[in-house]
């Protein structure tokens, strides 16, 4: 079980880096931000199961930074409010 814990770790931080790469500094790319928000909750949840409390909460921040900004910019965005919630 370990073993699978660790490289689901190593995928959403792989995922992670890669999604912060494709995003470019224009408001765009709403589909690349949500994937990054939900990356980031992942993890951190990940973080939180194996009881790596600071590492959890580093995670929810940067997922929370990412999805308020979607919900500042899209204030009719459910989805983004959800995504914000969920968090």
């Amino acid at each position: 079980a370990l073993g699978k814990v660790n490289d689901a770790e190593a995928e959403y931080k792989a995922a992670a880096g890669l999604q912060e790469k494709l995003i470019p500094d224009g408001p765009d790319w709403v589909d690349f931000r949500t994937d990054l928000g939900k990356t980031r909750t992942n993890l951190g949840l990940l973080y939180r199961r194996q009881g790596k409390a600071a590492a959890a909460g580093e995670q929810y921040r940067a997922a929370m930074k990412v999805q308020e900004s979607l919900v500042a910019e899209f204030r009719d965005g459910a989805d983004f409010q959800l995504d914000l919630a969920m968090t």
